[in-house]
């Protein structure tokens, strides 16, 4: 048996949602091929998304089932399971891909941080949550903050985040690594789906303009805020246009309460359901442009993905959109919808401003240009 330098668990037993399963499964399905001197496990969720990662001879899956009690199981392997297996295991590093890692361990210990809400006051960004929420992220926020003293180095994405930690959890500057994300691998090699193509098509043959809310309903996505969008848009008698949004009925009661809401508006929105990332390229090809009313991001590949398809952007006027996209897209106020309606009138009047692929050009050449560049960084801090 090949002895390694380091054993090195990549925690992401905890990442179901939609934007960070896709950053997971890119680093791990590139970290072993650049570190082949090391072994590396990996605990995931038993979701079919993450069987396709590749495998390699230093890399060891291991799928956790899901049950209903996801959350006191979570807590339950932060503070005794995962101490005990680190043991058993001979684990030397620990690398926590999703936020939340146990507060104190024996090994370094590196967290790769998605979550913005966890370095800004979301009660200010998102009017609509409830009160078990807002509970929630109050106890997020406490165990991160009794975490975060004993990292020995924490990954964000951009300059906001890591202002927010040394702001907020006054976090050594030394300790914070800001490290972008590449452009997806299922954009980077796209493939093309006819019968997901058809669900725009279908639309835009018919002369309206397509916009693509791409996100699942989490209150920060503000999906909420369409309806009033749309009366003021019928008032003024704009009608040759659709929302094509992604939601899935069943998945949380927020979600399924704000579909049902939303198809009332039929004539304007249209639901095409959740889509794998594979199938994204697909939509975006179809759709005039992408539509990102969200008030609260750490990031967001998907206005990297549509730049990179060149497809016009109307976007929340917010420090994380301008520092991804910089002045390339149409911004509007995601709070007031009469702005929203301005921005969304005025590219069906006028379209965009051609101006916008130099633009373009310039905001993805300062981003890492494949997922191997990114994660180079991550080992550089923890292993070199």
């Amino acid at each position: 048996m090949k002895s390694y330098r380091k054993r090195i668990l990549l925690d992401a037993s905890n990442a179901l949602g939609v934007g960070a399963k896709i950053v997971i499964k890119n680093i791990i399905s590139v970290i072993p091929k650049l570190s082949i001197d090391n072994h590396f496990i990996a605990l995931l969720p038993d979701i079919e998304y993450y069987k396709s990662i590749p495998e390699y001879e230093n890399l060891e899956l291991i799928f956790l089932k899901q049950n209903s009690f996801r959350l006191v199981k979570r807590l339950f392997h932060l503070s005794f399971g995962l101490h005990n297996w680190l043991r058993v295991n001979r684990i030397d590093i620990c690398f926590t891909l999703g936020d939340i890692g146990p507060i104190k361990m024996n090994i370094p210990h590196f967290v790769l941080l998605h979550q913005a809400y966890i370095v800004a006051d979301a009660y200010d960004h998102i009017s609509d949550l409830n009160i078990l929420s807002k509970i929630k992220l109050v106890l997020i926020k406490i165990y991160f903050s009794r975490m975060i003293i004993n990292l020995d180095a924490i990954f964000v994405q951009t300059p906001k985040m890591a202002e927010g930690l040394i702001d907020i959890y006054h976090l050594k500057k030394g300790k914070i690594f800001i490290i972008p994300q590449a452009i997806p691998q299922h954009i980077q090699t796209p493939q093309y789906f006819h019968h997901v193509e058809e669900k725009v098509t279908r639309f835009t043959s018919k002369g309206y303009v397509c916009f693509l809310f791409l996100g699942a309903a989490y209150e920060h996505k503000n999906h909420r805020v369409l309806p009033s969008v749309i009366k003021i848009l019928k008032n003024r008698g704009i009608r040759n246009y659709k929302i094509i949004i992604t939601l899935e009925m069943g998945l949380s009661k927020y979600e399924s309460d704000t579909l049902m809401t939303l198809l009332k508006f039929k004539e304007n929105i249209y639901n095409i359901g959740r889509i794998k990332p594979v199938e994204v390229a697909s939509v975006l090809k179809q759709c005039d442009a992408l539509f990102m009313p969200s008030t609260l991001e750490s990031f967001g590949l998907i206005y990297i993905e549509a730049m990179s398809f060149n497809k016009p952007i109307l976007a929340s006027d917010r420090d994380f959109v301008h520092w991804i996209c910089g002045d390339g897209i149409e911004y509007f106020e995601p709070n007031e919808p009469i702005s929203i309606a301005d921005s969304i009138e005025k590219f069906i009047r006028f379209g965009p401003d051609e101006s916008y692929f130099e633009d373009y050009n310039k905001a993805l050449a300062s981003f890492p240009q494949s997922w191997s560049e990114v994660v180079a960084q991550y080992v550089n801090v923890m292993i070199e």
